[in-house]
């Protein structure tokens, strides 16, 4: 997963819009509401093409298993990721890591 790193916003903007007023909207309803807005602002239109931002956006900087909570929180920085919890048969795995850092941590170590 994408626990550690950062992405161009042109690598999941279009998963949100803003019209010419500043209103937000949703593109992708697999992103949180209020997770979109906060992207929409590091990420606003015309932004340099140089401008990032954290994959994970509460613990950017540990190998945790904070990005699978928060992908059940409708924080999922990319949709290939939110759609883990679209699916009874990923979605479990989502929990079981997201609720365990120990199991998170074994199957990290043995994908190194």
């Amino acid at each position: 997963a994408h626990t550690i790193g950062s992405a161009h916003c042109s690598s999941f903007s279009d998963r949100f819009q803003l019209n010419s007023k500043g209103k937000l909207t949703r593109v992708d309803a697999s992103l949180g509401k209020d997770y979109a807005a906060k992207l929409a602002k590091q990420c606003p239109a015309g932004a340099s093409l140089s401008v990032t931002v954290n994959n994970d956006p509460e613990t950017p900087a540990l190998f945790d298993n904070q990005y699978y909570k928060d992908l059940l929180l409708h924080k999922g920085l990319f949709q290939s990721d939110s759609v883990l919890v679209s699916d009874q048969r990923t979605t479990n795995k989502v929990v079981e890591l997201a609720n365990d850092q120990q199991s998170f941590l074994r199957v990290g170590a043995s994908r190194s």
